[in-house]
């Protein structure tokens, strides 16, 4: 069983493989009114809160597009609760109701999938009769954001005896072992694959002024590092194709400049799902300049539609980004370099074809098909069975 908190397009993507090996059931937690997170954006207007067992509620809330992707190859259950607030007694009974009918149905494994402190709840409910995983996505903070209570409680969960964390990259795993003084074999590495859910939806090219563009998307923060990638961008002297900023947020810099200039196009709103796709097909390649990555959805999905991917040379991107393979790595923090990156991919479109090419083939058989990454967790749960 998957208890997911979020993050649907990695959740949805992981279930649909893993799936297709194991008997799985999906309990998906919603939340207020209206939700919106990754894939989902939802009016809850309708339904009783606590856990939903039959795929009717499923059908009836969720997108025609995600219940086909899932179509009969596992269950998905709804966990709707009224907030995300900890101290909500109304939560806190509908929670303690679920793990009560999670109990009996003797699952063998249980995954909490993204951030919730009543993690803690499933975790006391479930120890006895299931071997326990947590796929933590964010152990910190991003540069530029503060989240002082989550990363608190993220160190309490993380030392919870029989739990075992799993991290997308390598590189996070020593980190979160070295944050939160865990004992090496407690925390894990478990890539993510690319999040194919999005070839389920019907491109919209309403967005799309032209064709073999530069895409940046995502939501806007500071640790993205567009500031990075418009100063990088505005030093090439070359005939350029445009750059397209899609996402949603507040600038932290002056952006007049980059407004000025008619090969730069902004699109600072919520991207729909079609319009999204509608934009990665379209595009060139896209590009990551972050300052700082725990993990990288944005990589996940270009992959998905076989878009290279230039990138910063930050925390475990390299473990997913292979240089001159699929795409490029770059100095972070430094527009110079990226600048020089931009420009060679724009003079050389050879490289991006190989890239696709390279990027098609790791899906196949390399480090990021999601048929070698389920063997991985099927592998990890057995250990831990084992262990029982």
């Amino acid at each position: 069983m998957i208890i997911a908190f979020g993050h649907p397009d990695n959740v949805f993507s992981l279930s649909a493989h893993l799936s297709q090996k194991t008997d799985l059931t999906l309990v998906y937690v919603l939340s207020g009114k209206t939700y919106q997170s990754g894939i989902l954006s939802l009016e809850l207007n309708d339904g009783s809160y606590g856990l939903h067992t039959n795929s009717s509620f499923f059908k009836a809330n969720f997108p025609k597009t995600v219940v086909d992707f899932v179509g009969d190859n596992h269950k998905v259950w709804v966990l709707k609760i009224p907030s995300l607030k900890l101290l909500n007694l109304n939560n806190l009974k509908i929670y303690l109701d679920a793990v009560k009918k999670l109990r009996r149905e003797n699952f063998d494994i249980v995954h909490y999938n993204g951030f919730s402190p009543f993690i803690y709840l499933f975790y006391l409910g479930l120890k006895k009769r299931a071997a326990q995983f947590w796929t933590l996505h964010d152990y910190k903070h991003h540069s530029g954001e503060k989240k002082v209570v989550a990363e608190r409680i993220n160190h309490q969960l993380a030392r919870l005896k029989d739990l075992t964390v799993i991290q997308h990259y390598e590189y996070l795993r020593k980190k979160v072992i070295e944050a939160f003084t865990l004992p090496p074999a407690k925390v894990r590495t478990l890539l993510s694959g690319p999040l194919d859910i999005f070839n389920s939806f019907p491109a919209k090219y309403d967005l799309c002024p032209s064709q073999d563009y530069i895409l940046f998307f995502g939501r806007i923060s500071r640790y993205k590092g567009v500031d990075l990638l418009l100063e990088a961008y505005h030093q090439i002297e070359m005939k350029k194709p445009q750059l397209i900023i899609a996402g949603k947020g507040e600038f932290w810099f002056d952006t007049t400049p980059y407004l000025a200039d008619p090969n730069i196009l902004f699109i600072n709103k919520y991207i729909g799902n079609e319009e999204l796709i509608g934009l990665i097909e379209r595009s060139k390649f896209v590009v990551v300049p972050y300052r700082d990555a725990t993990h990288s959805a944005v990589i996940a999905t270009a992959y998905a539609l076989n878009k290279p991917v230039v990138a910063s040379d930050v925390d475990g991107l390299k473990e997913v980004v292979f240089d001159h393979r699929t795409g490029r790595l770059v100095t972070p923090n430094s527009p110079e370099q990226l600048r020089v990156a931009l420009e060679q991919l724009i003079q050389n479109p050879r490289d991006i074809d190989a890239y696709t090419a390279n990027i098609v083939q790791e899906k196949e058989t390399g480090k990021i098909a999601w048929n070698t990454i389920t063997d991985h967790y099927l592998d990890l749960y057995a250990e831990r069975l084992n262990q029982q």
